[in-house]
């Protein structure tokens, strides 16, 4: 199903009819980014912005229309795009231009047509209220046209009904969120869309991870790779020795990929576990776990017997999971991990009920002699086979 779903994306993208519009979710994350690194909200004061919060010549979003000159014939598309000064940021060069494209070089080579302009508050605002874009009458008119070419078919209203079970999983996740007593945040606004709180790590995080147990893809999730990072060898050995009922954090790599991947943020060597997949996530920093130091103070009566499972500090009104940049990865349509490109893995998956595999080692030239002798011990203890990757941690 996912390599029909990749096919069918690649061919509506080629007919310049792109059924999701990912332009217009891209632009609108970037935003959000800006939004919460120059706004901050304050219990009982108010708001602390910061000068360049609006100030559209350092981030503005821009909706409107851009022809690349390479395709024949050349058609003009709606487009969304993110100019930071003098760099635009699009969703099409993400991947071969994360940094960023001259802005000169861009309007040379798309020739956009600019409709609408926005600085970072207004496109929060108006995600919230009308979605993730477009928002002017004339754009959303051309789209509603495309849509209507897509709609003269039964074939496409097939392809329709494929693209939309994705969004399905998201949007019935959310809303079990959205009927949960137990979950903390229902309702936003424009300046508050997600929270953190320490708190109610262990409570939230026990009604996120029934939510993914119920519509996730498992048949996927037994796919994946998922390692434990750490910085020194000893710390390996600490895990091993400890509960394989303890909830563990990870990264997570596609059958294949770890070899040639990196390693994760935490660390150059790492144990790769199998287990039970309770949660995941595209950026660690979307869920924030926590550590060992969270269960302090915790009765130890209750985690003996099920083990220490881990909370989620931050969570986000249930709309925020429908999205398609997915917060929570449910199937394979939704593997987007944060740093994956740059060689460290910023993604993170809690495993249950593991078991270890391997030892697994990147960037060796950094190893202490120390570390290898805590490797090759624990290899030889626990029968362990040693598996070295291309990391430049």
């Amino acid at each position: 199903m996912s390599l029909l779903r990749k096919y069918i994306k690649e061919l509506l993208k080629e007919q310049n009819v792109l059924a999701m519009g990912m332009c217009f979710p891209f632009a609108a994350k970037k935003a959000e980014e800006w939004f919460d690194q120059h706004f901050e909200a304050r219990r009982g004061r108010a708001p602390k912005r910061h000068p360049d919060l609006n100030n559209m010549d350092k981030f503005k979003v821009v909706h409107g229309k851009v022809t690349d000159q390479w395709k024949k014939p050349p058609k003009p598309i709606v487009h969304a795009w993110v100019e930071m000064g003098d760099l635009v940021f699009d969703d099409q060069t993400k991947m071969t231009k994360p940094d960023g494209i001259p802005k000169d070089v861009y309007y040379d080579m798309y020739q956009p047509e600019v409709v609408k302009e926005y600085n970072a508050e207004e496109v929060v605002v108006n995600c919230i209220m009308k979605g993730e874009g477009p928002w002017d009458e004339g754009l959303v008119g051309t789209m509603k046209q495309r849509d209507a070419w897509m709609k003269e078919s039964q074939l496409r209203d097939y392809i329709n009904s494929l693209l939309a079970e994705d969004l399905e999983r998201r949007q019935a996740l959310a809303k079990d969120l959205e009927s949960s007593e137990g979950w903390p945040m229902k309702t936003g606004d424009k300046h508050r869309r997600s929270m953190f709180d320490k708190d109610l790590q262990f409570p939230s995080g026990k009604v996120l991870k029934k939510a993914f147990h119920k519509h996730a893809d498992r048949a996927f999730l037994n796919t994946l790779t998922t390692v434990h990072w750490v910085d020194y060898a000893g710390a390996l050995n600490k895990l091993v020795k400890g509960s394989s009922k303890d909830e563990v954090s990870t990264s997570v790599y596609l059958p294949g990929e770890l070899e040639n991947t990196g390693t994760g943020a935490m660390g150059a060597i790492g144990l790769e576990i199998k287990g039970h997949i309770s949660l995941l996530a595209n950026n660690m920093d979307h869920i924030i776990t926590g550590g060992v130091r969270d269960f302090e103070g915790i009765d130890p009566h209750r985690t003996a017997s099920s083990g220490k499972n881990k909370g989620v500090k931050k969570t986000y009104i249930p709309s925020g999971y429908a999205r398609d940049n997915a917060i929570v990865v449910l199937d394979k349509d939704d593997w987007n991990p944060v740093g994956a490109e740059d060689g460290i893995t910023n993604n993170e998956a809690l495993v249950d009920n593991w078991k270890p595999v391997a030892i697994v080692t990147s960037n060796e030239d950094s190893y202490e002699e120390e570390d290898w002798l805590y490797i090759e011990k624990l290899s030889k203890e626990y029968g362990l086979e040693i598996k070295s990757t291309k990391g430049m941690y």
